[in-house]
């Protein structure tokens, strides 16, 4: 009977660490399953997140595409016909077929025609050039005198700051806000002579006509103004 019940004891023994073995095993085996799973897991959306963006990219595109053939129609549509207009009539086409290129396009295109065969093509090529060579030009002017206009305002000359601000409008008609910041510093010129409503003139300035300005000369104004 004492045998009986040693044996059974171990027997009892060994079930119960068997058991938790069993238990370890099995905790170390779904650890590794979980573990592989989040893993697959990872790489599944990490593979999906791509595609979607390979898709996205794709569409853009294609999106782009479109786009870039409505406006090359557009602007073949009025250029096509164009040997049948008079010399005004033509330039008048050249601007508005600008409107619907980008800088490099309208650059090449206009170089292209001015070196055609025919005559009617070429003329229109000559002035699409001739046009953004001088718009070159009146944008370079009004940034130099828009960049004079700051100078002027951080020098104390406010009469020359409005005169460089109007010149720059008339250089190239809505560069930045230079017709603004010429009226403001116009009707504003009393207040500029005393100090406190010069800062205030010069907070409006920072806050409310700044688009496009020079920085540094803005980042000058703007602690002129504090």
């Amino acid at each position: 009977m004492s045998a009986d019940t040693s044996l059974a004891s171990k027997v009892t023994s060994w079930v119960g660490v068997i058991s938790v073995l069993a238990t370890l095993i099995m905790t170390v085996m779904n650890y590794k399953v979980k573990n592989q799973i989040d893993e697959e897991s990872l790489e599944l959306n990490k593979r999906k997140q791509d595609f979607e963006e390979i898709v996205r990219l794709r569409t853009q595109e294609i999106e782009e595409s479109r786009e870039n053939i409505a406006r090359y129609k557009f602007v073949y549509d009025i250029l096509a016909n164009v040997s049948n207009k008079n010399e005004n009539n033509r330039a008048v086409l050249v601007n508005v077929a600008r409107l619907a290129l980008k800088p490099v396009e309208e650059a090449k295109l206009f170089a292209s025609l001015a070196g055609s065969s025919n005559a009617a093509a070429a003329q229109v090529g000559e002035i699409g050039v001739a046009t953004i060579t001088t718009e070159k030009k009146s944008l370079a002017q009004a940034r130099v005198k828009e960049r004079e206009g700051f100078e002027a305002l951080i020098e104390g000359n406010y009469k020359k700051a409005f005169k460089a601000f109007e010149d720059s409008e008339k250089a190239y008609n809505s560069y930045h806000q230079v017709y603004e910041l010429g009226r403001l510093v116009k009707q504003r010129l009393n207040d500029l002579e005393h100090r406190d409503r010069r800062k205030e003139v010069f907070k409006l300035i920072v806050s409310e006509y700044s688009y496009g300005a020079p920085k540094d000369l803005l980042a000058k104004l703007k602690a002129m103004s504090s």
